[in-house]
């Protein structure tokens, strides 16, 4: 019998109470439900206790992780009169959490077994050495402090779980015997969950993408117990803040700082997380129920997963999987020198899946290529995938060109001009998009023109020359800027991005 689960005989022992609270063993009620959010999770638990009377008053116990906080409690047929609660000392009950006493409990019989056997030896080297084996003692005590170092090591990788447990005693105000059908829930903070997605990107020959896309939820079930039949809802919920923003003055003709726009739509997706009915009627599952059940009817988008309950330590659990063919753009940026040609796609997406925002691990037929964000905005994602070295995009800048024009009012030109040639060594066709920005005047007297071959397209203040690379093939694309500008007008001289 271990340190803790000697603690948790006597104070049974002590304490009758304990033992009509729980099991003879003092161990904790599983929970009918359990919801996680990224900030912790609240069990619901269903009991019938037995009702005491002490000190004159009728009162049911109950056990509860010694981390448990925001208890909530109601019995049925009868008025909670008071709630106290008190720390006491438990036993491991989650497989991990035995697992890590016995490792513990190894670790404290070694080192034990190491101090005999140094007295053995200090008593041998004083009395009579040739008696005892005293090398093979050594030998015996370094293996014994090697087996040590691993159990230490072996023991950071297990949870971290406390023995202490909340004892919890309600008097009822209406209830003098019998047994009681008992509800409480209570949230436990160090178990939560956050999405989690791995995007593969397979290139075809007819310029889509077979986009994989897994869907998983990390989940960290960090309680000191497993959670057996449970059913398990997993809730998406933001973090931040919980009341809305002041109304702030408005005044004409005064810059106002554009991270009020953020701060708004910040405060407008950090609502309190709700804890939700006790009274929670058991679903009954479908004989044709999918793995996973989302749904969007609550506050937050939710998954249910048909397999109930979740033990202890880190899980992975699939909530969604795709596969979308969508055509693949080959964008590149470029300043002034050469740049890179990155692989990119935007997904419409489907509005009758949840799909969070969350980290995405993106890879190209397989091969790893980074992480990114997953963001959908107004219905769509963009996904890219690094850049491809069969494509690359060289940049030749001709130099600057400036002046002036006219004999009486006189205007000040500067000129620039690139070509950017984009060289496709696959073996398919590429649909490349080279984009720039728009060149645009801030004064009513200063004339910008553009112009490109081929032409570009606008698309939201930025230039785009979109063509079709052949295999192993060559395409240039070629821009000119021109400005003018009053020679009387107190100008800097323009420098291109």
């Amino acid at each position: 019998m271990s340190q803790a689960e000697f603690k948790a005989a006597v104070l049974l022992a002590a304490c009758p109470c304990i033992a009509a609270a729980a099991a003879a063993d003092g161990r904790l009620a599983d929970p009918v439900r359990a919801v996680l959010s990224p900030q912790g999770a609240v069990l619901y638990v269903e009991q019938t206790l037995a009702v005491q009377d002490e000190a004159g008053a009728p009162t049911v116990s109950l056990l509860l992780p010694g981390n448990a906080t925001d208890l909530q409690i109601m019995a049925d047929g009868a008025e909670l009169a008071r709630v106290t609660q008190t720390l006491v000392a438990g036993a491991a009950q989650g497989e991990l959490s035995g697992q890590r006493a016995k490792l513990e409990n190894e670790r404290a019989r070694l080192k034990g077994q190491i101090a005999l056997w140094q007295a053995k030896i200090n008593q041998a080297e004083e009395k009579d050495p040739d008696k005892v084996d005293i090398p093979g003692l050594y030998v015996s005590i370094e293996q014994a402090k090697t087996r040590i170092a691993a159990i230490e090591e072996l023991v950071k990788t297990y949870p971290k779980t406390s023995a202490a447990r909340l004892l919890v005693k309600a008097a009822l105000a209406d209830r003098a015997s019998g047994d009681v059908r008992v509800r409480y829930s209570y949230r436990i903070p160090d178990s939560r969950w956050q999405p989690a997605y791995s995007i593969d990107c397979a290139p075809g020959k007819d310029g889509k993408g077979r986009i994989a896309v897994r869907l998983e939820a990390v989940v960290w079930q960090n309680s000191c117990f497993d959670w057996k039949n449970t059913e398990v809802q997993l809730v998406s919920k933001g973090s931040g803040a919980v009341k809305p923003g002041t109304v702030r003055p408005w005044t004409v003709g005064v810059e106002r700082a554009s991270a009020y726009a953020g701060s708004a739509r910040n405060a407008k997706a950090m609502m309190a997380e709700p804890m939700m009915d006790m009274a929670v009627e058991k679903l009954e599952r479908a004989p044709a129920r999918p793995i996973v059940v989302a749904s969007t009817e609550g506050g937050f988008a939710s998954w249910t997963p048909s397999m109930k309950g979740l033990l202890q330590g880190e899980s992975r659990i699939l909530l969604a999987s795709s596969v979308w063919n969508d055509p693949l753009t080959w964008t590149v940026r470029p300043l002034n020198r050469d740049a890179l040609v990155y692989i990119c796609t935007e997904h419409e997406l489907d509005g009758k899946m949840v799909w969070p925002q969350a980290r995405a691990r993106l890879s190209v037929d397989g091969v790893a290529v980074g992480e990114d964000q997953f963001s959908p905005r107004n219905g769509k994602v963009f996904l890219s995938f690094g850049n491809d070295p069969r494509v690359r995009l060289t940049a030749k800048t001709e130099p600057r060109k400036s002046g002036t024009e006219g004999f009486i009012g006189k205007t000040r030109i500067w000129e620039w001009a690139w070509n950017y040639t984009v060289r496709n060594d696959r073996n398919e066709a590429v649909n490349v998009s080279v984009e720039r920005p728009q060149p645009r005047s801030v004064h009513q007297d200063v004339t910008v023109e553009y112009s490109g071959t081929p032409g570009p397209v606008l698309e939201n203040n930025v230039l785009k020359w979109r063509m079709s690379v052949a295999p192993h093939s060559e395409s240039t694309v070629k821009h000119t800027v021109r400005v003018t500008a009053p020679d009387k007008l107190e100008i800097a001289t323009p420098v291109s991005p």
